[in-house]
């Protein structure tokens, strides 16, 4: 019986050895921690089981990293967040008696993502910039780099430094640096972007938009360059100029032969400037319906009055086009410096937030030099949004001088076609002009039509035709432009009627006495012709 008793004391023993064993290493649990985000030395308080009454040598880590503690007790403690920790969510875990805790609790460190300096602090597209700073982590995995909101690629990365390269498709500005870690964005660090930027365009110091071929143009702007490089052009619509002088803010460059209207572009070594819609005019042009010249203005704002110059003289019984869009209430008058008289052909027609008309002078006079003017009276006063303003002008020869406007058409919608609706004509040759205005950029002409110039006022997203097409037969016509994507329109047109056929005006020379035999004859006279109908002028003599 004795011995019964101590064997069974003894198991007895043994039996609370090991169950106070168990309990003494059993796991931390931890259930919430408060606050459950913030920066490094911010306080937490982490609730739930298993601490321990002291601290001793057990700890708290935050993504793994030591924490120090304020406060330790069996159910809550009170740690710091240390630094060094990466941004982001991270692991709280408790380690007690070197057995851990639950990680699935978490912490979202938020230190601030500090630039302090960027090394250069200029420079082009594909510039290696270095940004100093703080808290970028030290690996770069989803974070980001971007140049005015442009997505930049790096080099290198480190919690301290980056290196980034400027990307392509910034304008010449200052933009803001921002270095984005586990989406928290840093300070914005300014950096000018010297990329080729066309500020405007001048024929002897007049400000213009277009010239015809072989005249010396001055191109205004900034970031071309010291001195032309190897590198370096300019392109009239994709026709390479061979400039004559050459600096970082002007460039001056005759218009090539075989130059169309379209874009100019000016390139230094990888980086294009954006294209400056450039206007080409036709040489001298036979008698007939011809576009003669024309030039435009775009702004984001409305001004009191806008002046568009026609590039060279203007003749005598050509056709002026004036064509005017904005944003905002405004009443328009056209006026011009040869005191011609403007009439309203078409509008004002609006749809969405643009308004338009078309205007024109017949039979205008001479003169060497010649301005439109465009005033803007403001109808509401209210304040008025998202003002914006455009003026196309065009010189055309050949229509009729006392009666010019047969027909016309306007509308507005929302597609990928801008169309005026059809309008059917009257008169058996007509000049058609198509005009129109889009909440996105216009990529063409319609079908038939021969562009004359697309301004892009890049400001307020938007851009406009002017264009054109001869018609030889009575019909049903209508002027359509074309856009890359679906967007709000308005389109109109305008036909104009050519000058009625004039008979032939011939000058047979003095008479002339001719005393026979003879081995020569010399007649001397003259034909004159307007060019109608089909450009052609056949001679006959009879004797």
């Amino acid at each position: 019986m004795r011995s019964s008793r101590s064997l069974l004391s003894s198991v007895a023993c043994f039996s609370f050895v090991v169950l106070a064993s168990a309990a003494l290493f059993a796991a931390p649990s931890i259930t919430s921690i408060s606050p459950t985000s913030g920066p490094s030395g911010t306080s937490v308080t982490i609730t739930g089981n298993g601490f321990g009454n002291t601290k001793g040598t057990s700890t708290v880590t935050f993504g793994g990293v030591v924490a120090s503690t304020t406060a330790w007790g069996n159910k809550s403690i009170t740690a710091v967040v240390p630094t060094g920790v990466s941004n982001g969510a991270v692991s709280v875990v408790v380690t007690v008696g070197g057995v851990a805790s639950n990680s699935n609790v978490t912490f979202t460190v938020a230190n601030p993502i500090t630039i302090t300096n960027l090394t250069p602090r200029s420079g082009a597209s594909g510039t290696s910039v270095v940004i100093a700073g703080s808290n970028f982590g030290a690996i770069k995995n989803d974070s980001t780099v971007k140049f005015g909101g442009i997505v930049a690629s790096t080099t290198n990365w480190s919690n301290q430094s980056i290196t980034a390269v400027v990307p392509n498709g910034i304008i010449a500005s200052t933009v803001g640096v921002v270095v984005t870690v586990n989406s928290t964005a840093s300070n914005s660090f300014n950096f000018t972007v010297t990329n080729p930027f066309i500020t405007n365009i001048s024929v002897n110091s007049v400000l213009m938009n277009s010239a015809p071929e072989n005249q010396l143009i001055t191109i205004n702007g900034s970031g071309f360059g010291a001195t032309q490089g190897t590198n370096s052009s300019v392109k009239f619509n994709g026709l390479v100029g061979v400039p004559s002088s050459w600096s970082d803010t002007a460039i001056s460059v005759p218009v090539p032969t075989g130059a169309t209207t379209g874009n100019l572009v000016v390139k230094v070594n990888a980086n294009s400037s954006p294209g400056y819609p450039f206007m080409v005019t036709p040489a001298q042009q036979p008698a007939g319906v011809h576009f003669i010249q024309g030039d435009y203005l775009a702004t984001d704002s409305v001004p009191s009055s806008a002046t568009v110059a026609f590039p060279i003289a203007q003749t005598a019984g050509n056709l002026n086009v004036v064509v005017v869009g904005w944003r905002g209430s405004y009443n328009i008058s056209v006026t011009d410096s040869a005191s011609n008289t403007y009439v309203l052909a078409v509008g004002p027609t609006a749809f969405s937030s643009w308004t338009q008309s078309i205007y024109y002078a017949k039979n205008i006079s001479s003169a060497t030099s010649n301005s439109v003017t465009v005033t803007f009276t403001q109808r509401t006063q209210g304040p008025i949004t998202q003002i914006a303003a455009d003026v196309r002008i065009a010189e055309y020869s050949g229509l009729n001088t006392t009666s010019p406007l047969d027909v016309v058409a306007a509308a507005g919608g929302t597609s990928t076609t801008a169309d005026s609706g059809f309008a059917t004509t009257t008169n058996q040759n007509d000049l058609l002009v198509g005009a129109g205005m889009a909440d996105g950029v216009i990529s063409g002409a319609g079908s038939n039509y021969t562009l004359r110039v697309i301004p892009v006022n890049a400001n307020v997203n938007n851009s406009d035709i002017l264009e054109d097409r001869i018609v030889t037969a009575t019909g049903g016509y209508d002027a359509t432009a074309v856009l890359p994507a679906s967007k709000s329109w308005l389109m109109q047109m305008v036909a104009l009627k050519e000058a009625p056929n004039q008979a032939p005006v011939v000058n047979a020379g003095s008479n002339q006495t001719i005393t026979l035999p003879t081995n020569t004859l010399t007649l001397h006279g003259t034909a004159t012709d307007d060019g109608l109908p089909n450009k052609h002028l056949r001679f006959r003599g009879r004797w």
